[in-house]
């Protein structure tokens, strides 16, 4: 069995891996925040390069409710991994989809927030166009999209007691 996918049967390591994702996500929106309050001092008109960090962000956070996702719907359906193999239906971006999968409802708000985290994992948060000349990059992103993102984390991460010190890793060599 591939080492890289020793785990992808247990929940537990989708959960880990979210929030890590969920880590770095926080951390982008701290530099978020301080360049906003730069900019909020900059004259009307000023010109800001470096403060683009919405797509960056939405793909840390995109990715931690992806694994969110995929982990419970391996809880559910463990023979969705054989051998380490994922299953086709899992090998997607598209966190509409898995929320369905998840057998998740969703708002029209929430739902809007998936396709924003989405286009950012599959392009807008890696790169400067999409390969698609129909798409365009996601409204601007603003403390909306934290917001949002926090209420989607909370609402997919499942109930399990918290470690003081966060994750607890485990030495393998």
């Amino acid at each position: 069995m591939d080492m890289k996918n020793l785990h992808a049967h247990e929940p537990e390591f989708w959960f880990r891996q979210a929030e890590e994702l969920d880590r770095a996500a926080h951390l982008i929106w701290q530099a978020c925040e301080t360049d906003f309050i730069a900019m909020s001092k900059l004259p009307v008109g000023s010109e800001v390069r470096r403060v683009n960090l919405g797509g960056t962000f939405w793909l840390n956070a995109g990715l931690a409710i992806e694994n969110l996702l995929k982990g419970s719907i391996i809880q559910r359906e463990p023979s969705l991994v054989v051998d380490g193999r994922i299953n086709k239906s899992l090998k997607i971006h598209d966190l509409t989809k898995l929320a369905r999968l998840a057998d998740t409802e969703l708002s029209p708000v929430e739902g809007f927030y998936l396709w924003v985290a989405t286009e950012c994992i599959i392009w807008a948060g890696r790169y400067p166009s999409s390969t698609n000349a129909k798409k365009t990059k996601p409204p601007v992103f603003s403390e909306a999209d934290f917001l949002a993102y926090e209420s989607l984390y909370k609402r997919f991460a499942p109930q399990r007691p918290s470690t003081a010190s966060g994750t607890v890793y485990q030495r393998l060599i």
